[in-house]
């Protein structure tokens, strides 16, 4: 995880919450890392978004991609903003459990595996 990732804070959050146990500190790493993938996959979806019709080819760059997405919606931010999240309940839920099982595995097999396959 990154410098300004946010599994820690939550992670401290959630042990708090979290009751007595020997598997306290796992739930409360996957918990942390599940809630900081959904909302990092859910605000990313309108980038991707963008990014996959300019690389299928219907726009030449960003700016005509987002003038072009606001044109086609009559401007109206509403039509605008549920275009831009389109699949994101989707991409929600295939990233977020991605991200949080990785993590889970990296944190269970960490001690039997090298170093090497965490950089």
């Amino acid at each position: 995880m990154g410098v300004f990732s946010l599994p820690p804070p939550l992670t401290r959050r959630y042990k708090l919450l979290l009751p007595e146990g020997k598997n306290r500190d796992f739930c409360a790493e996957a918990l942390g890392t599940l809630t900081a993938a959904f909302f990092a996959s859910y605000f990313s979806t309108p980038f991707d978004h963008v990014r996959s019709r300019i690389h299928a080819g219907e726009f030449d760059g960003v700016a005509s991609a987002v003038v072009t997405i606001c044109r086609n919606n009559e401007g109206k931010i509403m039509r605008v903003t549920k275009e831009l999240f389109r699949g994101a309940s989707v991409r929600v839920v295939l990233v977020g459990t991605m991200i949080t099982v990785s993590r889970a595995l990296k944190l269970t097999l960490q001690d039997r595996m090298p170093d090497i396959c965490y950089k």
